[in-house]
């Protein structure tokens, strides 16, 4: 038996097992729309060799939801002060001792060529079925499709030790039945296409349709795509491109990831899953490009345990500002198989860092649990895709744009390619409710009550270079976009989710708003469509619509404000033992020279005797300086105060601390709060 809790949507221990707690929801062979094979299921081969990768939880997940939240929140101490890698590993990342005891567990059942990830959030290694049987309790079973093709899965959730219970998150790797797909399979023909007054035969014309402006290139932002495959052709054809388009050449990075390749093949295309080119022809340049590639060859597919751990070492590398990936699939498959768990992770940690998922809302409509195959289905289950549907990246929607014979925006309408239920096949822009991810408080916020679980999409542009994959094309652009704008800003910028919705939602001149077309299946019947209609305001067919770039980037200037230049601030709650110490941590790395002679330092803790409590600053040079002594007869509860202190002497720039002491017996207490004012 498995129980889940709505904060965090992962599987946890079930305190009656005794011996084993649910760390992996189940993948069932026999599920639904999927054949059922049980006369053709064997025991995987004990010498066929799988790759997994161990998914491990956050440490103090409740702490960090809020710090994301302030760091968003023009005016906090924490407004815009990311972290850096080791300082989330710190605070927010397993622990080495939580790591250690994973990779003992998979070192006993025989695993080899264990390896964490830099951030401890993931431990790959091989194996075969009877490593997996030892470590997880489940077995690995074989079948063929009525396709004739190999698969295999687990066919019963995956188990860990007790001990590992609140440590384990999900185990990817178990199953091949399905996988993450590209966003770009085949390039529409032109009898597909709507007719325009012109069309676009270059992505950069996108900077004349969206409106760039003044708006400056993008050359000072660094960008990630995630790809498959080999990608040794793409420096040479980015540099025709930049060289055609007049523009500056940017500097390419390849990194290949040979971890958990698939075998088989799921689909008759092999798509490269990442063409950057629509994002360097609206950025107008960039900083430098980082292509991560899956070592997927011809005939295979790319891995649920592969693209996690592309995601996870864009995010530890922290070198690109903005990372887009045209990978999907539908919620529920990445939800059971524990892959969207495991990618929620991974995404926290790059909104901590100030780095920007972009990813498509889907290509299937409402249906992309039938992956556009409609016929014969059930109509009225609607689904969406992941990772669009966390809360932690933007999703972006497709369109049709008509554009003026200057090229300029004359109009938009939803993406939408299904002709009818009968034919059986449906293309359109992703957009719903998700079944697992509750809605994050800005949006519930801006589009009311009843908007309690993740709605896509965020925004939404022009498909037109693909007819299946338009949503690949138009995420492209909003990442080519968002260069420019963190260009124009200093690289200064968050997940920008959170702030478009609180203002979009009172002031929407920077959007174009569009109304009209359904994202679902034309029936014939009453309704004659499914899906959702694209309406005034947000709207699940194209969130916000898209933007026009030059207003849309004097509206974050307006709105958006700066972070504090001088106060620095920890949101995290530190327990304070009874007779025990605890040290709250600021690391700074944005200023030169010395403190001020007045630093003042702000301090709220919850204790209910505050004259147990020695309190003392410590400076990076490891200078102390007591701001309080434990005081016996003070017998009042909590500490909300300031002290002045001449840090004149000691540098500004490396990690402060905070130590709280309590020196008499009876009472335990939390440093809830911290802060330095230069």
């Amino acid at each position: 038996m498995e129980t889940q809790t709505k904060a965090s949507l992962v599987p946890v221990a079930n305190a009656s097992s005794g011996k084993v707690a649910g760390a992996s929801p189940a993948w069932a062979i026999n599920v639904a729309d999927m054949p059922r094979v049980n006369s053709l299921v064997s025991p995987l081969e004990s010498d066929k060799q799988l790759h997994i990768v161990v998914s491990l939880k956050l440490r103090n997940e409740a702490q960090l939801n809020r710090f994301l939240h302030e760091l968003n929140q023009s005016g906090s101490p924490a407004y815009g002060r990311f972290l850096t890698p080791q300082q989330f590993k710190e605070a927010y990342a397993p622990s080495d001792g939580q790591l250690r005891a994973v990779v003992l567990h998979l070192q006993q059942a025989g695993f080899t060529h264990i390896q964490p990830a830099p951030n401890n959030l993931l431990i790959s290694a091989d194996g075969n079925a009877t490593n997996i049987a030892a470590a997880f309790r489940t077995q690995i079973r074989q079948f063929t499709t009525p396709e004739g093709q190999q698969r295999f899965a687990n066919d019963a959730p995956a188990q860990v030790p007790q001990a590992l219970g609140d440590i384990v998150s999900a185990v990817l790797g178990l199953q091949s039945v399905h996988g993450p797909q590209a966003s770009s399979e085949s390039a529409a023909p032109m009898s597909t296409r709507d007719v325009r007054l012109a069309s676009i035969s270059d992505p950069a014309q996108y900077t004349k349709v969206y409106d760039a402006g003044s708006t400056p290139s993008g050359v000072n932002t660094s960008v990630a795509v995630i790809c498959q495959g080999d990608v040794s052709w793409l420096p040479a054809s980015l540099n025709a491109y930049t060289d055609q388009e007049h523009l500056p050449r940017i500097p390419i990075s390849l990194v290949p990831i040979a971890d958990g390749v698939g075998q088989g093949t799921v689909t008759p295309f092999a798509p490269p899953g990442c063409w950057p080119v629509p994002i360097v022809g609206v950025s107008a340049g960039l900083a430098k490009l980082t292509a991560y590639a899956g070592a997927v060859k011809v005939g295979s597919y790319l891995t649920e345990a592969t693209l996690t751990a592309m995601y996870n070492r864009a995010v530890t590398d922290n070198s690109a500002k903005i990372i887009h990936s045209a990978y999907n699939q539908d919620e529920t498959w990445a939800h059971n198989s524990g892959a969207q768990a495991a990618d929620d992770a991974i995404f926290k940690q790059a909104v901590a860092q100030g780095q920007t998922f972009v990813v498509p809302s889907g290509d299937f409509g409402v249906y992309e649990a039938y992956a556009g195959v409609i016929y014969q289905k059930d109509l009225s289950k609607y689904s969406v895709s992941e990772p669009a549907s966390s809360p932690y990246v933007v999703a972006v929607g497709a369109t049709n744009t008509t554009l003026n014979p200057d090229f300029s925006w004359a109009g938009e309408h939803v993406f939408s390619a299904s002709a009818d239920y009968w034919q059986g096949d449906m293309y359109g822009s992703g957009g719903g409710v998700s079944l697992f991810e509750q809605a994050p408080s800005w949006q519930t916020d801006a589009l009311g009550s009843a908007v309690s679980m993740r709605v896509v999409p965020d925004l939404a542009f022009d498909g037109w270079l693909y007819y299946r994959g338009a949503s690949g094309n138009a995420s492209a652009i909003f990442a080519g976009l968002w260069a420019r704008i963190q260009s124009a800003h200093n690289n200064s910028l968050g997940l920008p989710t959170e702030r478009m919705y609180q203002h979009f939602s009172k002031d929407p001149s920077p959007t174009h708003d569009i109304v009209g077309g359904y994202n679902g299946a034309y029936t014939g019947g009453t309704p004659s469509f499914t899906g959702y209609r694209c309406t005034l305001g947000w709207d699940y067919c194209t969130g916000w619509g898209s933007l026009d770039i030059a207003k849309f980037n004097d509206y974050v200037t307006q709105y958006w404000g700066s972070p504090a230049g001088n106060v620095y601030a920890s949101y995290f709650t530190w327990p304070i033992p009874d007779l025990g110490s605890v040290a709250g941590p600021i690391t700074i790395n944005d200023r030169s020279g010395n403190g001020p002679a007045a630093l003042q330092v702000a301090v709220k803790i919850s204790h209910p005797h505050r004259g147990d409590l020695r309190i003392t600053l410590v400076a990076p040079n490891g200078v102390r300086t007591v701001l309080k002594q434990p005081d016996p007869n003070d017998s009042g509860a909590n500490i909300d105060q300031s002290w002045s202190v001449d840090a004149a002497a000691f540098p500004a720039n490396g990690k402060w601390q905070l130590w709280v002491d309590d020196a008499f017996k009876g009472n335990t207490g939390s440093l809830n709060q911290w802060s330095l004012t230069f």
